[in-house]
């Protein structure tokens, strides 16, 4: 998963972001973070957009569709 946070976010401390990122990594998730300097409670412009587009091209469209099917396999009923 892409997290990504912006140092000056009034609303949600950065420091709660680096947490939030540090409790996933230690469940297990694969984590990239992309930390930045400016943006508000927002995404920077322009890098988190490119940074957010760059992660969705790779992690999407080229996306191995043999390995989405064996997730899909992995998945809980909940019926």
């Amino acid at each position: 998963m892409l997290l990504e946070h912006c140092v000056d976010d009034p609303l949600v401390l950065v420091q709660n972001g680096r947490a939030l990122r540090d409790t996933l990594r230690a469940f297990g998730a694969q984590v990239e973070w992309r930390e930045y300097p400016s943006g508000g409670h927002w995404f920077n412009s322009p890098a988190g957009i490119d940074d957010a587009v760059a992660f969705l091209t790779a992690r999407v469209l080229n996306a191995d569709v043999g390995g989405a099917a064996a997730v899909q396999d992995d998945m809980m009923d909940l019926s």
